[in-house]
């Protein structure tokens, strides 16, 4: 899985020890990017042209307050995890009014931290996992439209410029290429195990050595070396 974590905080040290604490955690077998800055006003401008997954957020900052930021991140996405960053317990009643996930009481120390951290990712998981279950890809060929749920797909397959999904309701073609597939379900349950395949890792019954078993299908896909690293960390990660 691929995790957007951004820092904002007017206080360098803080930022810095934030971005150690990250770097230390356990998040460390995620691929991730790790983005810093020192003002409210340019992370509203980040997040308006990058996703975001989880955001470390200060309320006591100069120009425009974490509570002023986060009420401005709420009008462009509603799903970012926010976590504030405060030295001060009396924000709880606007941090809630924000949807914050939670908030970390400076000083910051690793260990308490780390369980916020913990409480973030799987707030991501769950999040990726409801929209695996309940969003709908679609299919659109020359004479058909095709709605199929992302739970009801088993993988997509590359045949030479054209992909082929196996799914529960049958197999389809369309016109695409497994890397626009990977940037648009990177927020889904999907994970490139090979260079002609992505699978819906929630639909794998069974990973054997360089193999991945479905249960309602016969049909195996292939898991090369370049990929088998990310597949078996995302099955250790389902397991916790």
């Amino acid at each position: 899985m691929y995790l957007t974590i951004a820092i904002c905080d007017d206080d360098h040290v803080q930022v810095d020890l934030i971005y150690k604490y990250i770097l230390k955690s356990p998040i460390k077998r995620y691929d991730k990017e790790i983005i810093k800055t020192y003002e409210g006003e340019k992370l509203l401008e980040i997040i308006r042209c990058k996703k975001i997954d989880i955001i470390f957020l200060d309320i006591e900052m100069k120009g425009m307050n974490g509570i002023e930021v986060a009420r401005e991140i709420r009008k462009i996405n509603d799903e970012i995890v926010i976590i504030f960053l405060t030295g001060y317990k009396g924000y709880a009643l606007d941090a809630f009014s924000v949807k914050s996930l939670d908030y970390v009481i400076k000083p910051i120390y690793e260990d308490e931290f780390n369980i916020t951290l913990d409480k973030a990712l799987r707030r991501v998981d769950e999040s990726r996992a409801y929209k695996g279950k309940n969003d709908y890809f679609v299919v659109r060929n020359k004479d058909e439209i095709i709605r199929l749920k992302y739970d009801e797909i088993f993988f997509f397959e590359k045949q030479q410029r054209k992909i082929k999904i196996y799914s529960h309701k049958g197999n389809f073609m369309f016109n695409g290429t497994i890397r626009d597939l990977e940037c648009q379900l990177e927020d889904v349950c999907f994970l490139q195990c090979h260079q002609g395949y992505l699978v819906n890792m929630n639909k794998l019954f069974l990973f054997r050595k360089d193999e991945i078993f479905f249960r309602d299908i016969e049909k195996t896909v292939p898991v090369s070396r370049r990929y088998k690293k990310s597949v078996v960390m995302q099955l250790e990660k389902q397991l916790i």
